[in-house]
């Protein structure tokens, strides 16, 4: 909607005459009055960057304006401060109005409006779950120092001496000679060589994060120094492990770091997590309704659900929280939901449920907490709210409109050629405004706009001279598509968006048989030969008259709307230099 411009009319007044006396006095004579200046225009308040109404605009309103604005609205206010203050303001005037005719009390838009406000908490608990869940580097450290072994990898030498049944007494013996041997100064390869019942160099696969180990022989072999051997580790059944540590490395610093906040994030928020879904509950009563569900979309929430027996409308469903679902309560929410999350519901029911208590829990908490009335939080609530109620003020008033069956045949009679139509064929004459070299003499030609045009009119000519239009389709025609079906193009109506006014008009107008063009377009010159001409019965698109009827009531009285909103942009580049900040 274009500003209302007032126009300013200043009076324009003459310089005064100044009568001279016939004899001038001794004194200067008086000096022609000076010309009355035009009133000055009423300045703007400083800081006013638009006007909505005659209410002013300012930076700081604009930030409150734009707390929690999706990011559609912050381009279109960067982009078009104009269009940015229609829309807000027509927001604004239409919920408003929605809120006055009671439309968030009830179903569909009270459940919406419910989903809507879920979704928004749900996020605000997490988003401030997480700064609190942010973990110190005390915390990092401690956890490295608790557990060091998803970031180690070891290189180690093996003694292995085997525990044999019955020989128990003498595995230990022979382990207390090993140990003595390293203890008067023999090296482990020696020690190993000599002693152990695995490979005697002692060789072993590295120890990666992921090796199966038990977790305290990880530990003795990360904590013992490179060079020197680790305390016997006894595994019954199996044996003893000595192990000689060679290397010790670790993931850098920074990787360990990261990992670690964010594995101790997760833990508090699965802790977190844990404790909304012990407040949470789902007790079904009826698993039946669960069974008729297919039954119950389709249904009037008037009426008993078809095929379900005895379930009805108010038929007890379940208890969510400790509160009565009925049926006709679960009939409104899977009717309001996002058609993804229905999907599922439908496919698992109580899995939708328990996640549905969960959600309601998770929001309830961050009520109590008050981030409901905190930004951007509230800012976002707000905006959905206005959204919703907005559309639903749109949809009541689209489907109040009644049309009559003698309203659309006047219409129609008024309007017959919109719902003409031709068939045709088509033959495609291409040219290039920049026509590229061609080096091959035996590749085709790219025609220039003056050539394609003379080949057009040749064609033409030869049309009229009785040539086959099919035949000239296949020896000329650039487009491949109509050309592999022997010049076939789309049916032409006047409603058809796709096809270029240039094309509908003379096409439309022309009877069967005619050749129209040829019809210069960004791509090539068309010729079109008229294969029938008619014009569909009121019948076949008395739909499609109502819906244009109603579809031009519901543009007037949409205009009428955004007209009743006076917007004036004061200085836009300081207004999108807000919006910049806001959005950055």
């Amino acid at each position: 909607m274009r500003n209302l411009v007032s126009l300013l009319l200043i009076a324009a007044c003459g310089a005064a005459q100044v009568r001279t006396p016939a004899k001038p006095p001794a004194a200067k004579p008086t000096p022609p009055a000076a010309k009355p200046k035009p009133p000055a225009a009423k300045p703007q308040a400083a800081g006013v960057l638009a006007t909505v109404n005659g209410r002013p605009v300012t930076a700081a309103s604009l930030k409150s304006l734009l707390i929690g604005a999706p990011a559609v609205a912050l381009t279109s206010a960067r982009a078009n401060p104009q269009e940015f203050l229609e829309w807000n303001g027509l927001m604004e005037r239409l919920s408003a109005q929605a809120e006055k005719e009671g439309l968030d009390k009830g179903s569909p838009y009270l459940d919406r409006l419910d989903w809507s406000r879920m979704q928004i908490l749900r996020t605000a608990a997490f988003e401030e779950r997480t700064k609190q869940f942010a973990v110190t580097e005390a915390e990092v450290q401690k956890a490295f120092e608790e557990n060091p072994l998803p970031y180690a990898t070891m290189e180690t030498k093996i003694l292995f001496i085997a525990e044999r049944p019955g020989e128990l007494e003498a595995a230990k013996a022979r382990l207390d000679r090993a140990m003595a041997d390293l203890a008067a100064g023999k090296t482990f390869a020696q020690v190993v060589e000599q002693h152990s019942d695995y490979k005697k160099d002692g060789s072993f696969p590295a120890i990666y994060p992921e090796s199966v180990l038990p977790v305290a022989l990880r530990l003795s072999i990360y904590r013992t120094k490179p060079g020197q051997v680790t305390a016997p580790f006894h595994i019954g059944g199996q044996g003893h492990y000595l192990f000689q540590v060679v290397n010790t490395s670790l993931k850098p610093m920074e990787e360990i770091r990261k990992d670690l906040r964010a594995s101790r994030a997760e833990g508090k928020m699965r802790q977190w997590l844990e404790e909304m879904r012990i407040k949470s509950s789902v007790v079904l009563i009826n698993q039946k309704f669960f069974a008729s569900l297919s039954n119950l979309l389709g249904a009037e929430t008037a009426q008993p659900l078809a095929g379900s027996g005895e379930i009805t409308p108010e038929t007890p469903l379940a208890t969510i929280n400790g509160k009565l679902m009925t049926a006709k309560d679960y009939t409104n929410l899977m009717k309001n939901i996002p058609p993804g999350v229905r999907a599922n519901a439908v496919q698992q029911p109580q899995d939708f449920l328990v996640q549905y208590s969960l959600l309601r829990v998770i929001a309830d908490q961050a009520v109590a907490e008050g981030f409901d009335k905190k930004q951007p939080w509230a800012g976002r609530i707000k905006y959905d709210r206005m959204q919703i109620l907005m559309q639903g003020y749109v949809d009541q008033y689209m489907n109040g409109i009644r049309i009559m069956p003698d309203e659309q045949k006047k219409v129609y009679d008024a309007n017959a050629g919109r719902y003409s139509f031709a068939k045709v064929k088509v033959l495609q004459v291409a040219y290039s405004l920049t026509p590229p070299p061609n080096p091959d003499p035996t590749a085709p030609k790219v025609l220039n706009e003056q050539e394609a045009k003379a080949r057009a009119e040749e064609i033409i000519k030869e049309l009229r001279g009785g040539g086959g239009f099919i035949d000239l389709v296949r020896r000329f025609s650039d487009d491949a598509d109509s050309r592999s079906r022997d010049g076939d193009g789309p049916t032409v109506t006047a409603a058809d968006p796709n096809i270029p006014e240039a094309i509908k008009t003379p096409v439309l107008a022309a009877k069967k048989g005619d050749i129209v063009g040829p019809i210069r377009l960004p791509n090539g010159f068309y010729i079109l030969r008229i294969e029938e001409s008619s014009k569909k019965t009121y019948d076949e698109v008395k739909d499609q008259v109502y819906d244009e009827i109603r579809q031009d009531r519901f543009n007037a009285w949409f205009q009428t709307q955004k007209k009743a909103l006076n917007v004036k942009v004061v200085n836009a580049p300081a207004f999108q230099r807000v919006v910049a900040e806001s959005g950055s």
